[in-house]
Order: C-alpha cells, then sequence, then structure tokens
C-alpha cells in the first residue's frame, strides 16, 4: 500500500510541475510568493482528484510534503545549488544515453 502510495503521489506531483511550468510567469511567480496557499490548494486539489481511498489519502499527503519541499527549494536555491548541479549532470548522462541510442538503432537499420 506505502509503496503503491508513493508511486500515486510522485506522478500526481509530476503532474502538478507540469501543469506549474505551463502557468504565465506572472501566476508562477504568485504561487512562489504564497507559499502557503500554494500548499492548501494543492493538498486539497489532491485529496480531490485522488479520491477517498486509504492509498490515495497517503498519497496526497506525500504529495503536499513534496510541494512544500518543492517550494522551499525553489525559494532557497541559492542554498542547494548542489542539487542544480545534480540535476544537470543528470540531464548530460541521459543525453549521452539517447546518443547512444540512436547510434544503436542507425547501426540496427544499416544492418536490416
Amino acid at each position: 500500500m506505502i509503496s503503491q502510495a508513493m508511486a500515486l503521489a510522485i506522478l500526481t506531483f509530476a503532474g502538478f510541475y507540469l501543469l506549474f511550468k505551463k502557468l504565465p510567469a506572472k501566476i508562477q511567480n504568485f504561487f512562489l510568493k504564497h507559499s502557503l496557499l500554494t500548499d492548501i490548494l494543492t493538498t486539497v486539489g489532491a485529496y480531490y482528484f485522488l479520491g477517498g481511498t486509504l492509498t490515495a489519502l497517503f498519497s496526497a499527503s506525500i504529495v503536499g510534503l513534496m510541494v512544500s519541499g518543492a517550494l522551499y527549494l525553489s525559494s532557497h536555491s541559492e542554498d542547494f545549488q548542489y542539487l542544480f548541479d545534480l540535476m544537470d549532470m543528470g540531464k548530460q548522462k541521459l543525453f549521452e544515453i539517447q546518443e547512444f541510442l540512436k547510434q544503436c538503432g542507425a547501426k540496427y537499420r544499416m544492418e536490416k
């Protein structure tokens, strides 16, 4: 049950994050400045969208904690610069893997 709640929370948080990134900059700045309102809205939204099962309630609670953490990270980014460096390294590795897979695909097509 906990593992399912974590998976559901990660997916829900990712959905909230992607929706947040699509918002206009003015609205994003408003939500970042008013983190308590953002916490309340996302937690209530997660409870509403996920339903009333015990797994969904655990998941909505975890989403609320994840949103709080993300808001804290975004407002204190200078204290967590190493996380952004780690993300950049991860992106670089993913691009390298993508290029390797493209080369493998091209090689496979050439052999056929």
